[in-house]
């Protein structure tokens, strides 16, 4: 590696002054003055030409395979863009540029970077590798980016390996870097498993119908008509002249989104119509969701103005079948100098759903959910936590209030790569932890915006996965349609009686979620059920019959990725008559307190107690003969109530237990002998008063 390092700065040397012509020169101010408006495809452009780099002749700094876009070399379209350079620089003077080799291993890194922020991964990948190639002390997160380029471009193997390298070898072991290699790590052994077992979900690309050439985003399905869609385009520069496109290289010129309908019939899509009134501006207007009456609109704008950008939520509303002026909304949603973006609404049209970087969340954008009164205006506000938002980003929600569940996007996750979709259920109290949506509805890419319909038959999503040519920016999303294919889950069994073995009809199943949820059925004839599952939920099963004790068991379905049938049996034993007998119980001499042994035995009498939780027991204790019959009554009675007060500890509720001491008035073995004649005299039992406790929760 010395050697070759040793190779590679001779080569330098000897390139230098070609290097640091003054076209060069004009090259590199022109870059950095690009990186430093964040202009990082045009800086891309710069510093590529510097080095000799210039992918296809083509102006821009693309996140896509070249070969895929092939555009004509064009000296006409490089000078004019030198010459707009120029006009730039000579408002904005530069500092004398020290020409080193320094200098050269700058630009390599710098040209990495604005590959990476323009989100062309394979030439950032080319680059980053170059530059941990040279060894450069200056740039210790080279390794980081290189490895987080090879998982965006699914090198999965390559990048782990990276990765080790970079937490072995980095200073700051607790750093934000180290951390999140670590989870890069993992993520990278979970993408590698995913694509050997991929979901059968089929997800196509959309590139025909209703789309144009550009980045297409954000798909809301009309609830009202199925086959009609709200969606979010940005402009293709195809429109424009050649020398307006090179103009707004320096300039930054925005490609803006505006909201489009289109309708799909039996010939196809219809034409796209911009949304009609004052919705779309001169900004970028996009992320569009409709209520599910069709009547409101909630949208986000994003205002270019350098002074006083904005990122904000608005509302229009449907008023005899035009599009009212769009209002923002107030502060609880749109925090002054935070953004806030991305809306989605439940069903009673009550709870708002939203992304923003506001404080007092988990990390950078964040989930939130908003109260709207009866006017729409936003009351209450409240982070949904750490369960769905980590210390990273998690955007794009979408509500699907027919299955309560909210899809949303997160690069905070160990993923596939990226921004990856997750899921989460809507508890009573809480929410599921979140579920990845796997391969192939993410990928190494960044995949954001799903949209499923009512009926969960199909679902939208935007990535940049397959890219395409027209973005000046580097940033094209398009389109996918996904027809997912369900993981369906069963549970079936039969109840039995347990004494000989015969089926129970009529038995209530009781089955409780870990999200608190609940729903019963009961058994045929046959004494046979059969339910279905949600994937990755934890269920708790309870069974319930007159005069039987309940039975219970525990089904996980995490981890279970195809259609699956699952069995789980019962056995219900008959609840006896008359005393029943609590085995080792046991005392001191003269003694009513409970020895250690004796609370072992009857922590099990509470976990049975709270399984058939709809009964009602007495609790009975009984001596020897030998001694007082009255002091022996007056014992006995202190005994069972020691084992009450026991119970009420564990949990049980004091309706449901009463004591009593029959002394040696009840006696198994009379004229006792022997010491374990005696001892069998000396018990404590229970028996059942009522099957019909309720507790009323």
């Amino acid at each position: 590696m010395k050697l070759k390092r040793y190779l590679v700065v001779l080569l330098l040397f000897t390139i230098t002054p070609t290097l640091f012509s003054q076209t060069n020169l004009d090259y590199l101010r022109f870059g950095d003055y690009a990186f430093e408006q964040k202009n990082y495809a045009s800086a891309a452009f710069y510093y590529s030409k510097i080095l000799g780099e210039n992918p296809d002749g083509n102006l821009p700094a693309l996140p896509y395979d070249p070969i895929k876009c092939k555009i004509p070399p064009s000296p006409k379209r490089d000078s004019m863009l030198i010459a707009q350079g120029l006009k730039v620089i000579n408002k904005y003077p530069d500092k004398p540029i020290e020409l080193s080799v320094n200098k050269y291993h700058f630009i390599v890194h710098r040209l990495a970077d604005s590959y990476r922020l323009s989100f062309n991964y394979e030439y950032a990948e080319k680059w980053y590798g170059k530059t941990i190639e040279l060894e450069l002390q200056q740039f210790p997160l080279a390794k980081f980016w290189y490895a987080t380029m090879l998982k965006s471009n699914e090198k999965y193997k390559d990048a782990s390996k990276y990765f080790v390298e970079f937490v072995n070898e980095y200073h700051e072991s607790q750093s934000y870097y180290t951390k999140k290699s670590q989870k890069e790590i993992a993520g990278c052994a979970y993408a590698i498993d995913q694509i050997e077992h991929p979901r059968n979900d089929g997800v196509t690309i959309i590139n025909h119908g209703f789309l144009s050439p550009g980045s297409n985003i954000s798909v809301s399905i009309n609830p009202t008509d199925s086959f009609a869609i709200y969606y979010s385009s940005s402009k293709t520069y195809e429109e424009e002249e050649e020398e307006e496109k090179l103009k707004t290289r320096l300039q930054e010129k925005p490609q803006f989104f505006d909201i489009y309908t289109s309708s799909q019939t039996e010939l196809g899509w219809s034409m796209p119509k911009k949304l009609s009134g004052e919705t779309n501006t001169a900004h970028h207007d996009f992320a569009p969701f409709v209520s599910h009456d069709g009547n409101k609109l909630f949208f986000t704008r994003t205002t270019t103005d350098s002074k006083n950008p904005e990122t904000a939520i608005y509302l229009s509303k449907n008023v005899n079948g035009n599009w009212t002026p769009p209002q923002k909304l107030n502060e609880k949603i749109n925090m002054p100098g935070f953004k806030s973006m991305h809306a989605t609404l439940s069903l009673d049209g009550r709870h708002l759903y939203f992304s923003s970087n506001r404080p007092g969340g988990q990390g950078r954008m964040d989930i939130w959910v908003s109260i709207l009164d009866e006017n729409d205006e936003p009351t209450t506000l409240e982070n949904l936590g750490e369960r769905v938002n980590t210390e990273e980003d998690e955007i794009s929600p979408f509500f699907h209030y027919q299955s309560l569940t909210l899809y949303f996007s997160s690069n905070g996750r160990i993923g596939m790569g990226g921004y990856d979709i997750y899921k989460a259920l809507q508890g009573n109290y809480t929410w599921a932890e979140p579920e990845n949506m796997k391969y192939p509805i993410n990928s190494g890419k960044d995949d954001m915006y799903y949209s499923l319909s009512s009926k969960e038959s199909f679902a939208y999503l935007a990535s940049d996965r397959d890219g395409s040519c027209e973005c000046i920016s580097g940033y094209c999303f398009n389109v996918y349609k996904v027809k997912p294919k369900p993981v369906i889950i069963t549970l079936s069994g039969t109840v039995y009686k347990e004494s000989n073995k015969k089926p129970l009809s009529n038995v209530l199943i009781i089955i409780e979620d870990n999200l608190g949820n609940n729903q019963a059925i009961l058994t045929d004839d046959d004494g046979f059920y059969k339910i279905e599952l949600n994937e990755n939920t934890s269920y708790y099963l309870k069974t319930k019959k007159s005069t039987y004790f309940s039975a219970a068991a525990a089904v996980n379905t995490e981890g279970i990725y195809v259609s699956t049938d699952l069995v789980q049996d019962f056995y219900m034993e008959r609840i006896p008559i008359g005393e029943i007998e609590i085995p080792g119980i046991l005392y001191d001499y003269d003694s009513a307190d409970l020895r250690v042994e004796s609370k072992l035995i009857l922590d099990d009498l509470g976990k049975f107690l709270k399984l058939t939780d709809n009964i009602t027991i007495e609790i009975a204790s009984h001596t020897d003969d030998r001694g007082n019959d009255d002091y022996n009554f007056k014992l006995s009675g202190r005994r069972a109530k020691s084992v009450l007060i026991y119970l009420i500890e564990l949990g049980i509720e004091k309706p449901r237990l009463s004591s009593v001491g029959h002394g040696e008035t009840k006696l198994l073995v009379i004229d006792a002998e022997s010491e374990d004649e005696h001892q069998k005299n000396r018990r404590t039992t229970f028996r059942i008063l009522s099957e019909e406790y309720s507790s009323g929760i």
